[in-house]
């Protein structure tokens, strides 16, 4: 499979190696803390968020990167990583430092709110692989295009 490497897939590639040495960097903070015992649970939230965030990176590379079917498959996967990352993110907020017992409460209902739009956005992205193995390509400004030859869905 060709990769173009176009200018904003260059920008998004060198974002991309950024955020590795920095989830790299933290990854080893963790695997640190974790063999001494004194593993903090924000440190790992801040980590989780990175590793979201790298991912995120590497779908927005492979929009830029790849021909117009397959890239497909990397916008569909987006938000369901952004919604992680962002959760990491919101988890990260209630525990740096250290989480209040006034709002654990409020952290757990949070956690589950996101939860489900997580699993939402999950189900979405998996509607729309099968709508594209279906064949039907969903345009929010056209509406549905039935697809009769293309590389993205399999079919001839």
């Amino acid at each position: 499979m060709a990769l173009y490497l176009t200018p904003s897939a260059l920008g998004y590639l060198t974002q991309l190696v950024m955020a590795l040495c920095i989830t790299g960097y933290m990854a080893s903070l963790v695997w640190r803390s974790a063999r001494r015992q004194a593993l903090e649970c924000h440190v790992v939230l801040f980590t989780a968020f990175f590793g979201a965030l790298f991912g995120f990176l590497v779908l927005l590379f492979l929009e830029a990167a790849l021909p117009p079917s397959p890239r497909l498959f990397a916008v569909f996967l987006q938000v369901p990583f952004l919604v992680g990352g962002w959760i990491f993110l919101l988890q990260f907020s209630y525990h740096f430092p250290v989480l209040p017992t006034k709002l654990r409460r409020e952290a757990r209902w949070s956690l589950f709110a996101s939860g489900l739009y997580a699993l939402w956005e999950i189900g979405y992205a998996a509607y729309r692989f099968a709508r594209l193995r279906a064949g039907v390509l969903d345009i929010a400004s056209t509406g549905p295009i039935t697809c009769c030859s293309c590389s993205c869905c399999g079919r001839r």
